[in-house]
């Protein structure tokens, strides 16, 4: 991560929930925004076929072997990679706006 950037988020901001969120992530918390931003973006243009398919392809691309943190997935009842956008996307502190501006 470039630590040049600031923050996407303010941590003096945060709600108790996205501290919590933020702090029982498996890896960084830059790989899950350009997770949500991957299948976002995939899903576009294909419908969710209702596996992680997308978040195993993408995560394996970043080194992360997405079996060793499925529990954290199902913990947070995310069962498809619809449902890492649909339910983590709206719990996630960040400004997508700015997200979206930036060159990673």
């Amino acid at each position: 991560m470039n630590s040049d950037l600031p923050p996407l988020y303010d941590p003096s901001a945060l709600t108790e929930e996205q501290k919590e969120l933020l702090g029982s992530l498996p890896f960084e918390d830059l790989i899950f925004r350009k997770l949500f931003d991957f299948i976002d973006e995939t899903l576009g243009s294909y419908r969710c076929n209702h596996t992680f398919d997308l978040t195993t392809h993408f995560l394996k691309k970043q080194g992360v072997n997405f079996l060793e943190h499925r529990t954290y997935f199902t913990a947070h009842e995310i069962s498809c990679d619809c449902e890492v956008i649909s339910l983590l996307e709206s719990k996630f502190p960040i400004d997508l706006n700015e997200f979206n501006r930036r060159k990673f």
